[in-house]
């Protein structure tokens, strides 16, 4: 996660002040939002696991482990191919 807030800040430097979104930024925030979410499933299945609820933690880590690469192809066909 500060390694993408500080990609975030070493590009708004590099690239020219625009009044909309281009593709860069459309792929940023998308990735922002994919890196958020896998932190927030990583809590979950952390706080299950402490709690004794290691078959739902497991089904939740099994089922991400597809998802999130899935989720990432999405994103990458949705912007650069449409």
């Amino acid at each position: 996660m500060l390694t993408l807030i500080a990609f975030i800040f070493a590009t708004t430097n590099m690239v020219p002040e625009l009044g909309y979104f281009t593709l860069l930024d459309l792929f940023i925030g998308g990735s922002t939002i994919l890196v958020f979410v896998a932190l927030l499933e990583s809590l979950t299945v952390t706080y299950l696991v402490s709690g004794d609820r290691k078959n739902l933690a497991r089904r939740i880590d099994v089922t991400s482990r597809a998802a999130f690469p899935l989720a990432f192809l999405l994103l990458i066909v949705g912007i650069f191919v449409f």
